[in-house]
């Protein structure tokens, strides 16, 4: 049932992002000549009936038309009292990689994940979910997906994460 679960919220993600591409844009590139950013970020929500109707809070990186680059698909949902992060790996992720989710300098968390890449994994935590509770409505966070070996670090600034957050609110 699990895997059930995990592969109908990748399918989800995949059919978000199939069907809200816009139109192609210049892509920012970075110091090392990298593509940076080449689509934009949609938040939103969803329901899966498999888990009784459970409120997932969806973010999901929806390239431009034409582009090449697939980036990582963050997927928040709250299961038991604790906030669990699913993240599709994007072209540009190698394992092991580790997340952080930030509010500000003094509100960090790291989540290190051990998967392969072009695999859905979960992270879950209690932690994640107090970090998260200390957001304000309209307040930036930023999440960072880099590899452990540091050879790839990107940086997603979110605005709107709390206020998707506040939609779904933990409960057992």
């Amino acid at each position: 049932m699990t895997g059930i679960r995990f592969g109908f919220m990748v399918a989800t993600l995949a059919a978000i992002a199939a069907t809200q591409a816009n139109a192609a844009e210049a892509c920012t590139e970075t110091s090392e000549g990298r593509r940076f950013q080449c689509g934009e970020w949609h938040v939103g929500r969803d329901i899966d009936e498999m888990t009784d109707a459970i409120n997932w809070t969806l973010m999901t990186y929806v390239p431009n038309a034409g582009a090449t680059d697939t980036w990582p698909s963050l997927s928040f949902f709250c299961r038991n009292e604790e906030l669990m992060l699913l993240v599709a790996p994007g072209t540009y992720v190698f394992a092991p990689y580790e997340l952080t989710l930030r509010i500000d300098a003094a509100k960090a968390l790291t989540l290190p994940y051990q998967g392969a890449p072009g695999t859905a994994a979960v992270i879950r935590g209690k932690a994640v979910k107090a970090l998260t509770k200390q957001m304000t409505a309209g307040q930036l966070a930023r999440a960072r997906l880099n590899t452990i070996a540091g050879q790839q670090t990107f940086t997603f600034e979110l605005n709107g994460l709390a206020d998707a957050l506040a939609l779904t609110p933990c409960k057992p």
